[in-house]
């Protein structure tokens, strides 16, 4: 998202956005105070450093995928 914001003109930036269970919603909702889009079909993009988005830590610790050694 943050290079498609440094390219002047860019056309679009695609998301998934298959609901209800592959809506974009779904996949930031392990964030505080994820992304959304606009009225108008646009981002606001995150402020913060990295990413720009702080992970609640619960919700990345729900869907955390054990991986075991074979």
């Amino acid at each position: 998202m943050h290079l498609v914001a440094t390219w002047p003109n860019a056309p679009m930036l695609e998301v998934g956005n298959e609901g209800p269970e592959g809506a974009y919603e779904h996949s930031y909702a392990v964030f505080e105070d994820p992304i959304a889009l606009t009225k108008d079909g646009y981002f606001n993009l995150p402020q913060g450093p990295g990413l720009g988005l702080e992970p609640v830590e619960d919700e990345l610790a729900r869907r955390r995928i054990a991986v075991g050694k074979a």
